[in-house]
């Protein structure tokens, strides 16, 4: 288990999502099931998922989504560090699916790898990233979770093929404190004194400023390189911080938590070469219980409470799973994030989906995403594993 972050120098600064075309709506699956749309919607909230069809697949989808999300954060695909995909249903066993997407993107410099912890993938791929990130190895991590589910389902076990999806969901996690650097240049631009600017001087030292077209109360239009990091046309970039010392229109990263318990193994598991088996009962005691407890490790070791929370965005396997959270917690199910009924549960993807869903389509769905916003993520996949984030947004 990890322990609480004492500086918040992480933040996503990017998000993206994209499924396959086909929508498959609860009346248009096999009669042979003998189920129906109320069934299903009763016991899982799902009203339609979106499955794969010819010509498309994994490398597209999620190639798809982290271009969105690189659009999103500002950022050239060739200067990401790294990308690292969680999925369980890989385009081949090698090389890596994460590296056919890198050659989509066209970065040949980067490190890429795949990662398979079933639904929990996306929670923990972003805890390995800040770990990269925390370290100095890297500055600019591609996150992706996406999956097939259709891929690896019976279709003929009503138990399970209703509940899934196919789709993939990208976020960009960046160093906070480059864009300190950024920050503190542009308020070292603001105090420079043009008149007296000395070749001797520290700011000529440490700053290089292209002066064209310059203007004392304007960044625009220029190029400045501060201790070696060159950063264009800054009031386009989202590094303005906000009273609290965070960056708007992101997520800061402020505490990270993740446990096995291996003794459930048996209730959620996929053969290499069969199809899902899960234990429907025994998975939803220890998804509440666990993420619920989780939310509680979150809130009490950063002395919040959890009324304190704006957002929980949750893994989408179930909706009485979510509502079962909500209600442990004694908060409104309204402030979950659901998009079980509109996608299923897409495994790895199904976290970063709802955090696109929640960011690109607040006005019609929710309040939008506000500064300051508390945000909870919780991840659960075979193993079992459980994990959670908070951030700030």
């Amino acid at each position: 288990m990890t322990h609480p972050i004492e500086h918040q120098r992480i933040y996503i600064s990017g998000v993206g999502a994209s499924h396959p075309k086909k929508c498959v709506l609860n009346e248009d699956l096999p009669l042979h099931l003998n189920t129906s749309d109320e069934w299903i919607q009763q016991r899982t909230g799902i009203k339609q998922r979106y499955i794969i069809d010819e010509g498309e697949d994994i490398v597209s989808i999620a190639s798809e989504a982290l271009l969105k999300a690189l659009k999103m954060a500002g950022i050239n695909p060739l200067d990401l560090d790294a990308i690292i995909l969680a999925t369980t249903t890989p385009a081949m066993r090698m090389p890596s699916t994460a590296s056919l997407i890198q050659n989509i993107i066209g970065n040949y410099r980067c490190t890429a790898f795949d990662i398979q912890v079933a639904c929990a993938g996306f929670v923990t791929a972003i805890q390995i990233a800040y770990g990269f990130i925390f370290s100095g190895q890297f500055s600019k991590i591609a996150v992706i979770g996406a999956d097939l589910m259709s891929k690896i389902i019976d279709w003929n076990d009503r138990s399970t093929c209703v509940l899934f999806g196919d789709g993939a969901g990208a976020i960009i996690i960046e160093n906070k404190m480059e864009a300190e650097l950024v920050y503190n240049a542009q308020n070292l631009m603001n105090n420079i004194d043009i008149d007296n600017f000395s070749k001797n001087s520290f700011y000529e030292k440490n700053l290089t400023v292209d002066y064209t077209n310059y203007n004392i109360n304007s960044l625009n239009n220029k190029i400045i390189s501060f201790n070696s990091e060159k950063v264009q046309d800054l009031n386009e970039k989202k590094y303005l911080f906000d009273s609290s010392g965070n960056i708007p229109q992101s997520g800061n990263i402020i505490d990270l938590v993740s446990y096995s318990h291996a003794d459930l193994k048996d209730i959620l598991y996929a053969n290499c070469d069969g199809f899902i088996t899960m234990k429907g009962i025994n998975v939803f005691k220890h998804a509440v219980q666990e993420l619920t407890f989780i939310s509680r490790l979150l809130v009490k070791r950063n002395n919040l409470d959890i009324s304190d929370i704006s957002w929980v965005i949750p893994h989408q396997a179930n909706k009485r799973i979510l509502d079962a959270i909500a209600s442990n917690l004694d908060i409104s199910i309204d402030k979950f994030v659901i998009t079980v009924n509109k996608y299923a549960n897409t495994s790895a993807a199904s976290i970063p989906m709802a955090l696109d869903f929640l960011y690109h389509n607040g006005d019609s769905f929710y309040k939008r995403l506000s500064s300051g916003d508390l945000i909870i993520m919780l991840g659960v996949g075979s193993g079992m594993i459980f994990n959670g984030i908070l951030l700030r947004w």
